[in-house]
């Protein structure tokens, strides 16, 4: 049993909701996925990111948003770290997204700014941008902006080596 099918049978990743878009088509199209346990977070950051030019799925476990980041068409995670003990499922998600995802995709880790260690571990990792205290996702509009055009680019620099 690998470490992703213990954590996703032996461990609760969330409160395992599914995702809030509709129907297998939203999440094979979905470009930027939002997990958070927190529902009005994940509207929140998922309404920016849609105002930003993405499509959205959105997630409150790490479980399902990892199959959906699997897909092949997910160019953006953002992952919302809990300001009251983070699920380790979203850890995990972060670490599986620096080590096995594409080069064009980016995550984005939403953390506590009264936490140093979060960002700390988020820069290590190597997450595209962490944002402390970022408790107003709509304020986040302009970063989302620049990171449809970072993925542009490095997809572009991609196909250009091949």
């Amino acid at each position: 049993m690998t470490t992703l099918d213990r954590l996703i049978v032996e461990s609760p990743l969330g409160d395992a909701t599914r995702s809030e878009t509709s129907g297998a088509e939203s999440v094979l199209a979905a470009n930027c996925v939002v997990v958070s346990t927190c529902r009005q977070r994940r509207q929140a950051w998922a309404a920016t990111a849609s105002a930003a030019g993405w499509e959205c799925a959105q997630y409150a476990d790490a479980g399902n948003a990892h199959v959906a980041a699997e897909s092949g068409t997910v160019q953006i995670v953002v992952v919302d770290l809990e300001p009251n003990g983070t699920p380790p499922g979203f850890l995990w998600l972060c670490e599986w997204l620096v080590s096995k995802r594409p080069r064009d995709m980016l995550l984005l880790v939403c953390g506590q700014c009264d936490d140093p260690s979060q960002e700390l571990w988020a820069r290590q990792l190597g997450a595209w941008a962490f944002l402390p205290g970022n408790d107003n996702p709509a304020t986040s509009e302009a970063l989302l902006v620049e990171a449809a055009q970072a993925s542009t680019r490095v997809a572009a620099a991609d196909e250009a080596n091949f």
